[in-house]
């Protein structure tokens, strides 16, 4: 699992990388990779057995959350997020999913969101 931990020199993410290093793994799954990002240098985690790269960045400088992100590459986040150039996309199928058509006489969802996330081709009933 590769994990990217932003404002890593903060006490948080200081806290959070030193956990992470320590423990090698999260949720039972094995950490092979730990990025670690903020506005200023940062060192590779102490006793850490897998790959660290350190970068800076300013992530509100425009681009600059898609730089640290790979293209293509699958994002397993534990938590939900999402970048602002994905917004468009994310909001129609919200608009969607929230239409009155998606939902049957109990008020049950006849799409998933999940679904209209994961393909624009997905008609409503």
């Amino acid at each position: 699992m590769h994990i990217l931990i932003t404002g890593a020199a903060g006490m948080i993410g200081r806290k959070l990388t030193a956990r992470l290093a320590k423990d090698g793994t999260l949720n039972g799954r094995r950490i092979d990779t730990l990025t670690l990002t903020d506005i200023v240098a940062l060192a590779a985690p102490a006793g850490f057995s897998g790959e660290a790269a350190t970068t800076t960045s300013d992530l509100a400088e425009p681009g600059a959350a898609e730089k640290a992100i790979a293209k293509g590459r699958n994002r397993d986040t534990a938590y939900f997020s999402m970048l602002e150039c994905e917004w468009p996309a994310r909001k129609a199928a919200f608009e969607r999913w929230l239409a009155p058509e998606n939902f049957d006489g109990d008020g049950r969802q006849r799409v998933s969101l999940r679904m209209l996330n994961g393909s624009d081709s997905v008609p409503l009933p």
